[in-house]
Order: C-alpha cells, then structure tokens, then sequence
C-alpha cells in the first residue's frame, strides 16, 4: 500500500489530462454529436475503471499472492550510496539538452506554484487569443454536403395501390429522366412510346472528346433502373430510397461535365407534376446516416389526431421557400382481404392453408425468381 500511495498522484494526473482532452466531446451538439459521443464516453469510462483497478484491485490481490520474505538478522542496513556503487554508477548529465532540461525542472520544482500560475496564465492567454482571431464559436460542418453518386426518386402510393399502378407511376419518371416529353397527366406526349424506347441510348460527348452513351438527355447519368413493390407502411424518414423507386447512378466526377447537383434540380422540375403519388428526391449520403437536415417529432394518444396534425404541418413546410421534399412516415391505414378457407373442402384437394395463404401471397406481392447485381448492389427480381 505504501508504494502504492507513492505512486498514486502521478497516474491519477496523468489519467485526468487525459480524461480531460476528451471531456468537451461529450458536449458535441447535433446528431453527429449524438453519433460520436459513444467514443469519449466508452475512453472516460475504461480510464476510471483502470485507474480504480490499479489503485484499488491490484494491491489488495498483490498482498494476498506476493509475500516478502524476511531480511537475515545478520544482514547488515547499507546506505542507498552504497547500493548504487554495487549496482551502477550514478547516471551522468550530458549533453545540452539533458542540462537545460535538469535546469528546467529544478527550477520548477523549487517554484511549484509559479509554475502553476504561470501555466494557468499561457492557459488563459490561448484561449483569449482563440476568441479574438475566430469568436467564440467556429461554425463548422464535419460532413460537408458533396456531389451524390446516386439519388433515388421515390415513390409513396396510396396505400392499396397494385402493381400496376405502381408500375405506371415508376414507368413517368422513367420518362421524365430521359428527358421525353410528358402531358400535364404524366403520361408521354406520343403515346407510342416506351420505357425501352425512352431508356434507349443516347450521344454523349465527355470531356476529352470521346464518345458515351446514357439513357437521358442528361449528359452526367450513367444508368437508370427502376425497382416497384407492393408494401405496407411508409417509408422511413432516414432510409435513402423507398420500397419504390427509380434509381441514378452518376459518372465519375473526373468525367462530369458539371455539378449533378444540377441535374438533381432539372430532375426535380420534370417530375413535381407527375401525379399518381407523392415523389421525393432523395441523395445517397456519405458517412453515418444523419437523417433530413430538419426532423419535426409529434407525439400523441389518438392516432387519427397526429394523422391531421401531420398533415397541417406539411401543408405550412411546403408553402416555406426552399423547403424540398417535405414527407411522413404516418400510415392511415392498410386495406386488407380476409379470406375464409373451408379447411373440410381444402382437404378434398389436398390443400392446406398454408399452400392457400402461399398462393394467395405470390399473386397479389409477387413471387421472386431471381435477383439484378449492379456495381456493389443486389436487386431482387420480382414475378
């Protein structure tokens, strides 16, 4: 315990500096603070664990285990002069540094609360000079928003909607990316045309003056695809596509002609009258999912009144300039069928109502038979 205690206020110190560098970090505003503060908090707390076994756990298991055996009384005391003659010669300081640095710390040691203030002082001096040349507060973005690699155009039927009127709603932003012209109803202004057709394609020249082809008008695309599923509930207001939607893929950036960013804005002219649905934007996020830049939370007993407040709150985001692509993730309600199997007439057959509710389920979602891999992702095919 005595060298223990002798020990003790050097590791306490240097456990706390470095506790304290990590400190602030827990109070890091926003989601990514939310997000980061699991480092700072898991570092503090294995620190304080380790400083309490080594101070408390260690010694107490040291004096059961370790046992000192007891000096001959015919051993005679030798002075810690004597002791360092036998063992080693006394270190000797040479060199500049090693003097300055022993010049240093004497002084130091002398002066211990001189050394303090003074360190106190430089303290408060850094940061005086932190708040003049940049203010209090650096406003700072840690995931600076860059040009997207993909978007997805995502479509929210009416609950209930079948495959085919998915399909149709999927089939007008297929032509509103290609860049065919569309009546104010959505549909193609020839009505002849069609998804192959519009998808065909199309002369591009890039950059070094080479020829390339995409399915748009939009010299940046490089592939559309388009993915339509019956589902139940909403999409998640922090997942970047939804159950149906058309997505792009982008050109590298070495080879884009300008910022996609500006193909997202023609995009979005094209499709904000296609009706059928509600249609969404949104960009493939780099790094940890941060969710929409602004995220209204309600709360409530009576499900039917969140509904109409809900929908009062996107009615006044949607009059608010630059505000996009406002959405929800509330759920009305979802239509069903109850189907009554007579178990007695199924048996005639040999039926169960397994193969009956299996049935049932491939004809009204789809059976999947296969599935699309393009670049890193896998995408189920659907009959």
């Amino acid at each position: 315990m005595k060298a223990t205690s002798e020990v003790a206020y050097p590791v306490i110190g240097s456990t706390l500096t470095t506790i304290a560098a990590f400190f602030p970090m827990l109070f890091w505003p926003g989601v990514i603070g939310e997000f980061m503060s699991y480092l700072p908090l898991t570092l503090i707390i294995t620190l304080l664990s380790s400083l309490f076994v080594a101070l408390v756990i260690n010694p107490a298991l040291i004096s059961i285990f370790m046992k000192v055996k007891g000096a001959s009384h015919s051993a005679t005391r030798k002075s810690l002069d004597e002791i360092n003659r036998q063992i080693e010669k006394p270190v000797e300081i040479k060199g500049i540094l090693l003097k300055n640095y022993t010049w240093i710390l004497s002084r130091a040691l002398n002066t211990p609360l001189a050394i303090i203030g003074i360190g106190f002082c430089l303290l408060f001096l850094m940061f005086e000079g932190w708040f003049l040349t940049i203010g209090i507060e650096k406003p700072i973005e840690f995931l600076p928003d860059v040009d997207p690699k993909r978007i997805y155009i995502n479509a929210d039927v009416p609950e209930g909607a079948d495959m085919d009127y998915i399909e149709r709603i999927l089939q007008r932003l297929e032509f509103a990316v290609s860049g065919i012209k569309i009546a104010p109803d959505g549909t193609p202004a020839d009505p002849t045309m069609t998804s192959d057709r519009a998808l065909a394609g199309k002369k591009h020249k890039t950059l070094d003056n080479k020829d390339r082809s995409g399915p748009s008008d939009l010299k940046n695309i490089k592939s559309v695809y388009m993915k339509g599923i019956i589902s139940s509930g909403g999409s998640s207001a922090f997942s970047a596509n939804a159950p149906n939607h058309l997505g792009i893929s982008f050109v590298d950036m070495k080879e884009r002609s300008r910022s996609s960013k500006t193909d997202v804005e023609e995009i979005r002219k094209r499709i904000q009258y296609i009706p059928g649905g509600k249609i969404t934007i949104e960009e493939e996020k780099e790094g940890p999912p941060t969710g929409s830049p602004i995220n209204i939370e309600i709360s409530g007993k009576n499900f039917a009144v969140l509904g109409e407040i809900s929908q009062k709150i996107k009615d006044i985001l949607e009059t608010i300039p630059h505000v996009e692509d406002v959405r929800d993730d509330f759920v009305e309600g979802i239509p069903s069928v109850q189907v009554i199997v007579d178990r007695q007439k199924a048996a005639l057959f040999g039926m169960t109502t397994e193969m009956i509710g299996f049935a049932l389920k491939s004809a009204y979602n789809g059976l999947e038979v296969s599935s699309f891999h393009e670049e890193n992702d896998d995408y189920d095919i659907t009959v």
